[in-house]
């Protein structure tokens, strides 16, 4: 999907959003996709920190007025994630321990 597209649909899923929250949005939307063809795990904080800093990117190349309107938010969120991946990393891997043994031998 264009990227004007996903901007009109998130519009409609979120009417009260500015447009720098839903070009935001669709920033991430298109990195996680990108991330899922290239055959990468989504479901690790790693992998978030990637597509959120390649949305930033995106937004700068694309929108570069909207990325000044929003790169602090960008950099915030990564920020919370590195600090949360550090402080909660023992909890983590019980979590990744617990899903793994669930799964059938």
């Amino acid at each position: 999907m264009n990227k004007q597209k996903l901007f009109e649909k998130f519009k409609l899923q979120h009417p009260d959003w500015s447009d720098e929250q839903v070009w935001s949005r669709v920033a991430i939307d298109i990195q996680t996709d990108k991330a899922v063809d290239e055959g990468k795990n989504i479901d690790t904080n790693g992998i978030w920190n990637e597509i959120l800093t390649k949305a930033s990117n995106w937004l700068k190349e694309v929108l570069p007025i909207v990325y000044e309107k929003v790169k602090e938010v960008f950099s915030s969120i990564i920020n919370k994630i590195k600090e949360f991946v550090s402080t909660h990393r023992g909890e983590i891997f019980e979590y990744v321990i617990r899903v793994l043994n669930t799964l059938p031998a």
